[in-house]
């Protein structure tokens, strides 16, 4: 096995789960999701000779790929309008083993709320909000991948925190 493979498999089991929950919260079914998640990997590992760590982190790169991949095939699904999660398939994928029943509820009501008020949001807003805080990803590579200004990217951010506080407060 070359060293490439390896390190592609190290870093498949290092972002397999983020880009996994990206591609299920852009398209809401699990089989489809494997399926997408799988080729989007595939997608990489053949790309691989291309990445540059000195561009970008590897996780900005294989998210561009991941964000690439499933935009392309909405598009060619005509789903685009389709892309949000129900609120029972965002519970079922934050849902955590060994939490207290009572707890779970309780953090179900939350994410409901959540939900609802990042419903009021724009799609562009909705996807930076999720991209930079449900995925942990960096404003500068949220930016990159979205092709618009690092600062464009804070403020956006900081205006969404603003109208979802505000959501939270009216609930």
């Amino acid at each position: 096995m070359s060293t490439t493979r390896l390190d592609f498999a190290a870093l498949f089991r290092e972002h397999h789960v983020r880009v996994y929950r990206y591609v299920r919260y852009r398209v809401g079914d699990s089989a489809l999701t494997d399926d997408l998640t799988a080729d989007i990997f595939e997608r990489a590992y053949r790309a691989l000779d291309t990445y540059d760590p000195t561009s970008s982190a590897f996780q900005t790169w294989i998210t561009r790929i991941a964000h690439n991949y499933v935009s392309d095939y909405l598009d060619r699904q005509a789903h685009r309008d389709r892309h949000e999660l129900t609120s029972d398939a965002v519970l079922e994928t934050l849902s955590a083993p060994g939490v207290a029943p009572e707890d779970q509820i309780i953090i179900n009501e939350a994410v409901k709320q959540l939900l609802s008020c990042l419903d009021q949001l724009t799609a562009r807003d909705r996807e930076i909000v999720t991209l930079r805080f449900a995925f942990g990803i960096r404003s500068k590579a949220v930016a990159e991948l979205l092709h618009i200004k690092e600062h464009t990217i804070s403020v956006i951010i900081l205006r969404a925190l603003e109208r979802l506080r505000g959501c939270q407060g009216n609930s």
